[in-house]
């Protein structure tokens, strides 16, 4: 078996290593505030695409800074007026047959909702918004049981 003798030195390593650098600005990442609390952002607008090869570990929240921003200025708690509560009531709902499906479905009449409820009339294929109305039927449904809450409350007493 024959060793290998460098009279002493060491052997170089690192010589299989390479190194790329181009011209990297001196701070490549900034620490700013974003709503009170320390974020860190890329200095350049060049340098906004982070990739990692590997596992990335978070200890706490990822979200996307569009989505948190429309979650804080879109969502609001709805009270809904006791008129368009009512108006829930004056929606008749219809049972037909879906001829493509072949099955009995149930609806409502597109006009009579566009009348009561524009904004749940889809703008863009002029068709009902029937996952719009399931806000709106739960605080019907919330309305009633304090309703129902308080008139128990008047019987008990």
């Amino acid at each position: 078996m024959t060793e290998a003798n460098y009279s002493g030195r060491q052997p170089n390593n690192t010589s299989f290593i390479k190194t790329f650098v181009e011209e990297m600005p001196p701070d490549l990442w900034t620490i700013n505030l974003y709503k009170n609390n320390p974020v860190l952002e890329p200095s350049l607008k060049d340098y906004n695409n982070v990739y990692i090869p590997g596992i990335l570990y978070v200890d706490e929240i990822i979200f996307t800074n569009k989505l948190k921003i429309n979650i804080d200025i879109d969502l609001t708690k709805i009270y809904l007026s006791d008129s368009l509560i009512d108006n829930l009531d004056k929606i008749t709902v219809y049972k037909y047959f879906n001829i493509n499906k072949k099955i009995n479905s149930y609806g409502f009449e597109k006009d009579q909702v566009k009348n009561l409820f524009p904004d749940l009339i889809n703008k863009n294929n002029d068709e009902i918004n029937y996952l719009e109305f399931i806000p709106l039927l739960l605080n019907k449904i919330q309305r009633m049981q304090i309703e129902i809450d308080t008139l128990k409350n008047n019987l008990e007493n």
